[in-house]
């Protein structure tokens, strides 16, 4: 929230200084033009203030400094052309007006692009934290399931599956999204039946097989 005020205060001096000099100088008989360049100048201050209360809570701070210094450049961009505009005071609107278009239009596509990747990018992020989560929740229970085991077979069975567990890397794939909740399954039934090795050990061969299928959707699937 603070760098939000100083923010709001850094961007008021321009604006201010502006308005004093602009009706100081210039008073207030003016062309359709430069009341127009004077319209946009203050259009393009309330989107620069406004751009970084639009970003997601979940966006990256990264992504949300690259919107609101882009939207920061788009009002200086504007500000100078506008004081030329202003500064000229051409009769004819025609041509101002288009420039002035073309630079909301330019700017509010660039900034809409920005807005939209980031968006992307901190929902593949989330998933890529859940995939993360579960990947570590199943190594958690194999790990857990190998200090219970008596069995020397039975253990070597679920040590192959902790370590093939850690190295498979997270990676976000709604492909495997059954696969993990296969494997849920066969580790609640595996964690119940630890102290019977002969049932355990076919627990365990169902569940690295699951593994395997996991590892292998996610190898040709990115």
């Amino acid at each position: 929230m603070k760098n939000h005020i100083f923010r709001i205060a850094l961007l008021t001096l321009p604006i201010v200084a502006f308005n004093v000099l602009f009706f100081i100088i210039g008073g207030t008989d003016h062309p359709g033009s430069v009341w127009m360049a004077y319209t946009a100048i203050h259009l393009a201050w309330l989107i620069c203030l406004a751009v970084p209360f639009l970003g997601s809570k979940s966006d990256h701070p990264v992504n949300t400094m690259l919107l609101g210094s882009l939207a920061l450049a788009f009002f200086a961009l504007q500000l100078v052309v506008g004081i030329i505009i202003i500064l000229i005071a051409p009769e004819n609107i025609v041509w101002p007006l288009i420039i002035e278009v073309l630079l909301f239009l330019v700017g509010l596509i660039a900034m809409g692009a920005t807005a939209w990747t980031n968006s992307m990018n901190a929902a593949e992020e989330k998933e890529r934290v859940a995939n993360k989560q579960v990947a570590q929740q199943h190594s958690l229970r194999v790990k857990l399931l190998i200090a219970k085991c008596q069995d020397i077979t039975l253990r070597q069975q679920l040590q192959r599956s902790y370590d093939q567990l850690m190295r498979t890397p997270v990676k976000n794939s709604p492909a495997v999204e059954q696969l993990n909740y296969d494997m849920d399954g066969v580790l609640n039934k595996l964690e119940r039946a630890v102290s019977n090795p002969e049932e355990a050990k076919q627990l365990a061969a169902q569940l690295q097989q699951l593994i395997d299928q996991r590892e292998q959707v996610l190898k040709f699937t990115h």
